[in-house]
């Protein structure tokens, strides 16, 4: 087997056992319902009032929550390991068994987890009973994500906005670790990375949940509008003024993302099939099966249409080499832009194969809805307003450079020293130039009792340098 493989097999191995623990903490949502049916468990009942609800309410979402923490890490060392080639390549594959473990572990199994336990008794005395028991019971399981979506809101949104992880880590490295201006400077102006394989399949997943349980119980959509509401108000501060993406996918991750929303329309119609058919609804079973065929075929064309542009740049502006070829192989005449652009479209879609009337009507049909939005995109990115805006300034080295490795361009560091009150910082200055490394003092400080000082305005720190664009 390959490394991708074993890294598969893995993944699904873990996700599989992994839904132990899971399903026994989606069964505390319901333990209050099982101490009334099982008699060891009568203990609980005798609990108070806010530590039943505490263990009913909180305990199950935090322990969830804590649990799948860990996960994403180490799905990317997995990915990794597997042989990805490239780091955003790794993080791609972590994003994709990311949601497929979210769906599995924090829909599926704490759903029929919670649902099942609750008719757990009933189902064995009369197993016959067993679908209308589940059809009564698994709405029920919203009750675990109504706090779920509100404790990932109110916690993880103050988390996030308070970091206090990164601020102790900031304060221990900048008053006990750092001990030169420069690596004071790198930690004050360093960026925090996010890592948005681990982040988008975690919001994928509460959206697919709030869809998935929009029919069932449409009280979770306004819970879940809460949570995503102060979720989204924590990360636009984060993203603006604390966090950057270190690792440039070329918005492949936000792509994924969209599609794999599509999951919480599958699972709504699916969950309406077996709720129907448990009420042997067979009509309404009908329609939604229906329903579903819709969906999927209407999902496939929709990817086909996309792929090209997944795939390919969207060069208009350089196709003009391409027309006399693609004009003489379909025989249209070249100053023909409606015949051009429906012969391209007709390529890329795959039309090409079918009879011209039906692949000509076909082409027609998808271009009068996009056909009007991309001219209006089209004159907007060729205006000369949008040419001209924050246009870099760059010179002719940088354009030879723009190509290669840093390594080989980049200049020798300037060695950054603190002043001192003895001018012992001025004499090293002197030697260091006369050996031929440049040296300054400027910016930077130590007092009498050896406390390090740097001037906070970035303009005026002698090794800093604005970044330039390419």
């Amino acid at each position: 087997m390959s490394k991708a493989s074993l890294g598969l097999a893995f993944v699904i191995a873990f996700s599989i056992f992994f839904s132990i623990p899971v399903g026994l903490i989606g069964t505390l949502s319901n333990v209050q319902y099982l101490a009334d049916q099982y008699s060891w468990l009568n203990w609980i009942n005798d609990m108070p009032d806010w530590m039943l609800s505490l263990m009913t309410g909180l305990l199950p979402p935090f322990l969830v929550s804590w649990f799948v923490s860990y996960v994403p890490k180490l799905f990317r060392h997995v990915a990794k390991l597997s042989g990805e080639p490239t780091t955003p390549q790794a993080e791609l594959k972590t994003q994709a068994w990311y949601f497929s473990f979210q769906v599995f572990q924090i829909f599926l199994v704490t759903t029929f987890s919670s649902g099942a336990a609750a008719v757990a008794s009933q189902i064995i005395q009369n197993p016959q009973s067993a679908p209308d028991l589940l059809a009564s019971s698994v709405p029920k399981a919203s009750n675990f994500y109504l706090t779920y979506f509100l404790i990932q809101g109110l916690t993880s949104a103050a988390s996030n906005v308070l970091n206090s992880s990164d601020l102790m880590e900031y304060l221990f490295y900048q008053h006990f670790w750092n001990k030169t201006p420069r690596e004071q400077f790198m930690e004050y102006s360093r960026m925090k990375g996010i890592s948005y394989g681990s982040l988008l399949p975690k919001f994928t997943n509460l959206l697919v949940i709030a869809i998935a349980y929009s029919c069932i119980a449409p009280l979770v959509l306004g819970f879940a509008t809460v949570g995503l509401a102060l979720y989204y108000l924590s990360y636009r501060y984060n993203l603006l003024y604390v966090c950057q993406s270190k690792i440039d996918t070329k918005g492949e991750m936000y792509k994924r993302a969209l599609q794999q929303m599509m999951t919480g329309i599958y699972l709504a119609e699916l969950s309406l099939i077996g709720l129907f058919s448990a009420r042997k609804a067979a009509i309404q079973t009908v329609l939604i099966i229906v329903l579903l065929i819709i969906t999927v075929i209407l999902n496939l064309v929709l990817d086909r249409i996309l792929r090209p542009l997944e795939l390919y740049l969207g060069v208009d502006t350089w196709q003009e080499a391409e027309i006399p070829l693609l004009a003489d192989e379909e025989n249209i005449d070249p100053n023909d832009e409606v015949a051009l652009h429906t012969a391209a479209h007709n390529r890329r879609l795959g039309l090409n194969r079918l009879p011209n009337s039906t692949s000509n009507y076909l082409s027609q049909f998808f271009d009068s809805y996009i056909q009007s939005s991309r001219e209006q995109v089209k004159v907007w990115l060729n205006g000369a307003s949008a040419r001209e805006e924050d246009v870099p300034q760059l010179s002719d080295e940088d354009y030879e450079n723009a190509y290669e490795n840093p390594a080989f361009t980049a200049k020798t560091p300037k060695l950054w020293l603190p002043r001192d009150a003895k001018g012992v910082s001025k004499q090293e200055i002197e030697e260091n130039e006369r050996a031929g490394i440049k040296c300054t003092d400027e910016g930077a400080s130590i007092d009498k009792n050896g406390k390090l000082s740097w001037e906070h305005d970035f303009e005026k720190v002698p090794i800093f340098s604005k970044p330039k664009v390419i």
